[in-house]
């Protein structure tokens, strides 16, 4: 066998194959468009600027890095919203912590200082929220969980605010469109949080097949 034939018998298939597809009328349509109930949104105008946290760690720490911090975020932030006190309604009636900007504003001021004291208590604050996205990121007004940019309140600033000027366009370049590499492994956290709220359960007879269409989303 040829090396260009063992080549391609080891490529990885990455998109979805064409007997994947379905048939209406005369459009074909890929396997996540068939989805009842789904409605495309536009990435860029409406969905990047929620998930510009996440987008950030890809493009800072990489793909393995990235996810794997937001991740260990989120189970912290989700650890402290379990704890007993304050006004947390039950597990089963909170907002999905996603990781959008959006979750984050929904978290009660009552654990707003727990939820920093933790990060900061388990070095994880200045590695997930770096003063090169913090910076930039406050000089616009009304960002949903604003809240989450204090921890650096009485530390050191080592970056200046041009170098998280040139970040923030760095970033809207490499995730402006939402098929490019950081958003897709962006909404693979999203799809993990709800999985792991419970709101996402496949049918036992579905279940290999949707897995395969679900890693290569979006294609």
């Amino acid at each position: 066998m040829s090396n260009r034939k063992r080549a391609a018998k080891k490529r990885v298939q990455k998109s979805s194959r064409l007997k994947d597809h379905k048939k209406t009328g005369k459009i074909l349509r890929p396997p996540m468009r068939t989805v009842s109930n789904m409605n495309m949104v536009p990435w860029l105008r409406d969905t990047f600027p929620d998930m510009i946290w996440i987008c950030a760690l890809l493009k800072l720490y990489g793909d393995k890095a990235g996810i794997v911090l937001s991740a260990r975020v989120l189970d912290r932030i989700d650890d402290v919203l379990c704890s007993s006190g304050g006004d947390v309604p039950d597990k089963s009636d909170r907002s999905i912590l996603t990781g959008g900007l959006t979750a984050f504003e929904k978290i009660p001021d009552s654990k707003r200082a727990e939820v920093l004291a933790a990060l900061q208590s388990d070095d994880l604050y200045e590695r997930a929220f770096p003063w090169i996205l913090v910076s930039g990121l406050q000089k616009y007004n009304g960002i949903p969980g604003s809240w989450l940019l204090q921890g650096w309140d009485g530390n050191e600033r080592s970056v200046g605010s041009e170098e998280s000027e040139a970040f923030l366009r760095a970033l809207v370049s490499d995730a402006r469109h939402g098929q490019s590499p950081i958003p897709t492994k962006a909404k693979a956290m999203y799809l993990r949080a709800w999985l792991k709220a419970g709101k996402i359960s496949l049918p036992n007879s579905t279940e290999d097949d949707w897995l395969a269409i679900l890693s290569r989303n979006p294609d």
